[in-house]
């Protein structure tokens, strides 16, 4: 255990450069709660759905580029992808949107909300790598 301990604070660039994409990606995420249910309402999660979709996608550009362009730093790919995405992408908040639907017993929606969600990011990631690859190439 202290050598896990050690070997995670031992490399306080990496830590900081998680944490400060983390806080983008957290600070990004509120906007698109805070902006999306002025546009699109609030009776579906289309916050949560969009941040996923679009999170996915940027993930499938930034792991295409970064097999192309070896020079990128290990700080920098994680504060891309684990900071950033992470703290911009939610999967607790998708699970809860889906708990809250099942639990009104809107069934159809919910299910609809998982179908949409899963498929779309899916669909995004690979969006993301072909983009990525094209503009590249």
């Amino acid at each position: 255990m202290q050598n896990i301990l050690i070997q995670f604070g031992g490399n306080l660039s990496m830590i900081t450069a998680i944490a400060a994409g983390g806080a983008v990606g957290a600070v990004m995420r509120y906007g698109v709660f805070m902006v999306t249910p002025l546009l699109l309402g609030a009776a579906f999660p289309y916050n949560t759905i969009i941040v996923n979709i679009v999170g996915s996608f940027f993930m499938g550009v930034f792991v295409t580029y970064f097999n192309i362009a070896q020079n990128l730093s290990p700080e920098l790919k994680a504060f891309l992808t684990l900071g950033l995405l992470g703290g911009f992408t939610t999967f607790s908040a998708f699970t809860l949107d889906f708990l809250k639907m099942w639990e009104s017993e809107q069934m159809v929606y919910a299910m609809l909300y998982v179908l949409t969600s899963v498929i779309f990011s899916i669909l995004a990631i690979f969006g993301g790598v072909i983009v990525a690859k094209t503009l590249i190439a």
